[in-house]
């Protein structure tokens, strides 16, 4: 299964605070290389909204796709879902 995280929580405390937020939130899904293809398409998923992000032959390199999401109002959460 893919793993999940929220790159703009640079201390990893689980809270984006204002010197860590610049712009979107920034989101990266790691893989194992051997269970994708390039082409294959990742989806990405936070308050509603899906981003589908297709596995280039980086991608599939590095071990990682990214994308980015809105923030969330402030004080609410976010969670992001991948498959």
């Amino acid at each position: 299964a893919p793993v999940v995280e929220i790159t703009e929580d640079a201390n990893n405390d689980g809270f984006i605070n204002r010197e860590e937020l610049d712009g979107a939130v920034d989101v990266k899904v790691s893989f194992e290389g051997d269970k994708v293809s390039v082409g294959d398409i990742v989806k990405v998923t936070s308050g509603g909204v899906t981003k589908e992000v297709i596995v280039t032959a980086e991608d599939k390199a590095k071990g990682y796709v990214t994308t980015e999401f809105d923030a969330p109002a402030h004080g609410s959460e976010m969670v992001v879902t991948a498959v």
